[in-house]
């Protein structure tokens, strides 16, 4: 009844494991189902964004150091990181509903990689 990936596990479960540990179950979840259209998506947008948060808390860190104008970089960092947060569980959301959230920059980048 419920559609079910390589892994034996269910899609809903996929995108949790997708969108909650984004690094270790995308590269999972790619490589044992890299043909299933909907979990390439998904694997490949949670990847994009992972990565772009992690170089931004790198790249914001280090300005954050930088003296009295250092706290609005830390700030700045917080405010990435809580909308970070909120994309990809809005992301879980909707591919739990097998619709997709389209942010602007991640949902182009995301079409060209796997089409």
């Amino acid at each position: 009844m419920y559609k079910r990936t390589r892994l034996g596990v269910t899609y809903n479960l996929a995108c949790v494991l997708i969108y909650l540990l984004p690094f270790v179950g995308s590269i999972i979840l790619l490589i044992s189902d890299g043909k299933d259209r909907d979990i390439k998506y998904n694997g490949v947008m949670s990847l994009y964004m992972s990565v772009a948060e992690a170089v931004s808390i790198i790249f914001l860190a280090l300005l954050g150091k930088i003296p009295y104008i250092g706290w609005f970089f830390t700030l700045t960092l917080w405010v990435v990181t809580v909308f970070y947060i909120a994309c990809m569980l809005l992301s879980l959301a909707r591919a739990i509903n097998g619709k997709v959230l389209k942010i602007p920059f991640f949902y182009t980048l995301t079409q060209r990689t796997i089409y």
